[in-house]
């Protein structure tokens, strides 16, 4: 007989240090939730992402017609089936049950990736990655739209080590 354990909740309870503390200490596998998320969902997040480009920056906006940063990420999600709840970028930076990349080799389509600020105190900024080389979308203040980036901002210098890196 296998016993099997599935542990559930609401976005943001602890259930992955949950699942994580029982795998340990009772030695049952443990597979992460986030790693089932369909292909398609993440194809529809980047398609929804992609039909907001040259929309306005309108900071505290969440679509459909302007955007913040973590509104974009906010519409996003949700087009795609997400029930997650509007954050701020630092609030999404803060999800426990979205598995938190150490090396930036493991980006990958469909992560959001935020940055910190300029001294390093608080995450400002948020955006989808949008394939394996580092490119994104994100409602730039810059800009004043939502605009694709380059690999470069990535991994440039002046980025390097100021960002966190979210499985969504």
């Amino acid at each position: 007989m296998s016993i099997h354990v599935v542990v559930m909740g609401v976005a943001g309870c602890g259930k992955s240090t949950v699942a994580e503390a029982i795998h340990e200490r009772l030695g049952y596998v443990y597979a992460e939730g986030d790693d089932f998320h369909p292909q398609a969902n993440i194809d529809k997040m980047i398609a929804v992402a992609k039909e907001q480009l040259g929309d306005p920056y309108v900071r505290g906006a969440r679509g459909p017609k302007s955007f913040d940063c973590s509104g974009l990420v906010y519409y996003c999600l949700n087009q795609a089936g997400s029930n997650r709840r509007r954050l701020n970028a630092a609030g999404y930076s803060q999800v426990s049950d979205w598995t938190k990349i150490k090396d930036i080799d493991g980006l990958k389509k469909g992560d959001l990736i935020c940055f910190y600020d300029d001294d390093y105190t608080k995450v400002g900024h948020i955006g989808i990655v949008i394939n394996s080389s580092g490119e994104m979308i994100d409602a730039s203040s810059s800009n004043g739209k939502v605009v694709p980036e380059s690999e470069g901002l990535c991994y440039g210098a002046d980025v390097e080590g100021k960002i966190e890196i979210f499985d969504a």
